[in-house]
């Protein structure tokens, strides 16, 4: 059952049968309830889920999410390592662990949970408020889970919402939190109701008022104000579609491109185009064929190179590359005498924004690094893992973020490959910034991943960052998928995977930059609609028992003898 719940979940998300899943978007939501039925059975049954079940419950579950959700993580692997591909599919399948982590964890904490016996949980157990509003605390849970003890992209049941864009007004309020809370919350209830043989009669009898009336709230608020006086920004998405990965050197840890790439990138760049005037050219992660140097380039006033001097005087526009930045760790040399300069140097993965004067107008270094590729926990494996894992390289984390801003007065912030799908971490980086910005950047190399789905998922998933944070987001990557989607979380102009093509787009932002409440939330917005559950539910319930009976039967009767009530009023 738990490889079945796995499977269904991943159908609410591109995968390797359908593409876009679009009318499989609730699927998430009955695949989590398949498990939690399975997990929660040690509530009614109390260590009917032994040690060893543990175990193989979220192992199985990962094996269903797996088959045709996240196998690209085998194609990933073996262009890394030189392992066999049995070894290294058994790898991927636990690897995969991580993008299930609130799943895996769960089953751990139910058991645990019954095994301590406190007296606080089972007094929260016999009561009545407590019985009302289970399916909540434990949506509550797994929310707080999944945003607070992951390290990597998190697959979520709220994650398939956002193919209802344009038609999701609360996202902009809860973000996909809150979206999540409610998928999760209907999970539960529906798991209960499917073990109502232990739990005596019980149906997700308000759970699902709520979540309609949560659906009906999405549909009638709108996210856009088409009044809104807007500005544009003419933009250059360059995919030179790279096929081969990257290969870094081991020894010096700078990016040596495959033969070709530079001068595919040049020639898509100096095309002629629809516009006469572009205001910025974006090339994908790293994609720049040498380190720069933003300690030289910002401070020491060094000139920009030949090849970005041609560019820049060639195409007369801004230019957003993706380089290596080899430069002073936090900015500055160190300063003591008797210490080595060289240690202090840091190798960044880094997005460089370069103006119409050939200056360097801001620098972004990559905080979250991939995992083998870019970093390991442990520096001393770094020799071992180099051995079997071809394309290993070890990169200097960055801190903080960058406002970029073009000539226009246009501003932005970028993230780095996977870093998108960090909702939180984009969050966090446009709080840190000192004025709003018009839109966000992705620059990307998947290149890694081949002809599989993760390109496409990867895309899928800015829906969430454009639709919390109201803004659009612009995703460049060298195989694809490279184009825009719209503050609303609609899919705006973008390029054919696997294609070497360049695409200008306008992107219409508001003059004046907004945030959201969302922004402001964040993951507090998960305890607000809790507690707005929480609440409506204890109202309803005592109201209506008034209003109809004096006994402990159940809601749902209430509820049909109101409607009861009302059909003959009207007629």
């Amino acid at each position: 059952m738990a490889v079945l719940a796995g499977f269904l979940c991943t159908l609410g998300i591109p995968n390797s049968l359908f593409h876009q899943p679009a009318w499989l978007f609730f699927m998430p939501i009955i695949g989590s309830a398949l498990y939690y039925f399975v997990a929660l059975s040690s509530f009614v049954a109390p260590f009917s889920i032994n040690k060893r079940d543990l175990f193989f419950l979220p192992l199985a579950f990962t094996l269903g999410t797996f088959i045709i959700g996240f196998n690209w993580i085998a194609t990933a692997m073996g262009n890394f390592t030189t392992m066999p591909y049995l070894p290294m599919a058994i790898i991927s399948i636990f690897f995969n662990l991580a993008l299930v982590f609130q799943y895996v964890l769960f089953p751990v904490l139910v058991y645990f949970w019954h095994k301590s016996n406190r007296p606080l949980i089972i007094k929260m157990r016999n009561s009545k408020i407590y019985n009302h509003s289970r399916p909540a605390w434990h949506a509550l849970v797994i929310v707080l889970l999944e945003n607070n003890l992951t390290t990597y992209f998190t697959f979520h049941a709220g994650l398939s919402w956002s193919y209802l864009s344009p038609y999701l007004g609360l996202a902009p309020v809860v973000g996909a939190v809150g979206f999540s809370f409610v998928s999760n919350l209907l999970a539960f209830a529906l798991a209960e109701w499917a073990q109502n043989k232990f739990y005596g009669k019980a149906s997700p009898r308000f759970e699902i008022v709520f979540v309609a009336g949560f659906i009906l709230l999405n549909l009638i608020i709108p996210l856009n104000s088409s009044h809104e006086e807007k500005k544009s920004t003419m933009i250059r998405l360059v995919q030179g579609n790279v096929s081969k990965p990257v290969e870094p050197d081991l020894d010096l840890n700078l990016c040596m491109k495959t033969d070709g790439a530079v001068e595919t990138y040049k020639e898509l760049s100096f095309m002629p185009g629809p516009y006469p005037k572009l205001d910025l050219i974006i090339w994908p992660e790293g994609m720049y064929p040498t380190a720069l140097s933003s300690h030289q380039l910002m401070v020491e006033n060094f000139p920009v190179p030949e090849m970005l001097d041609i560019m820049i005087t060639t195409t007369k526009t801004s230019f957003l590359v993706g380089a290596n930045d080899f430069t002073y760790k936090n900015g500055v040399p160190k300063k003591s005498a008797g210490e080595s300069g060289y240690e202090n140097i840091g190798n960044y993965n880094a997005a460089f924004l370069f103006g119409r004067d050939k200056k360097i107008k801001a620098v972004y270094h990559k905080n979250r690094l991939m995992p083998i590729g870019e970093t390991l926990p442990f520096d001393f494996l770094y020799p071992i893992v180099a051995l079997y894992a071809r394309h290993a390289s070890k990169a200097t984390p960055g801190k903080g973020t960058a406002l970029f801003e073009l000539d226009n007065g246009t501003k932005f912030a970028t993230v780095i490959c996977f870093e998108s799908l960090f909702f939180h971490l984009i969050r966090n980086h446009l709080n840190a910034l000192p004025e709003n910005v018009h839109f966000l950047v992705n620059m990307a190399n998947d290149s890694w991943f081949g002809n599989t789905m993760q390109p496409w998922q990867n895309f899928f998933a800015l829906r969430w960052p454009a639709l919390e944070n109201g803004v659009p987001f612009i995703r460049v990557a060298t195989t694809g998928i490279t184009g825009i989607i719209e503050s609303d979380g609609t899919y705006g102009p973008r390029l054919p995977f696997n294609e070497k093509k360049a695409i200008d787009i306008v992107v219409q932002t508001p003059i004046i930059a907004k945030t959201t409440i969302y922004r402001f939330l964040g993951q507090g917005a998960t305890f607000l609609l809790f507690a707005i559950y929480i609440g409506c539910s204890a109202i309803l319930r005592r109201y209506l028992r008034r209003r109809y009976f004096h006994n402990n039967a159940d809601i749902l009767h209430c509820l049909f003898k109101l409607g009861d009530e009302i059909a003959q009023y009207c007629q």
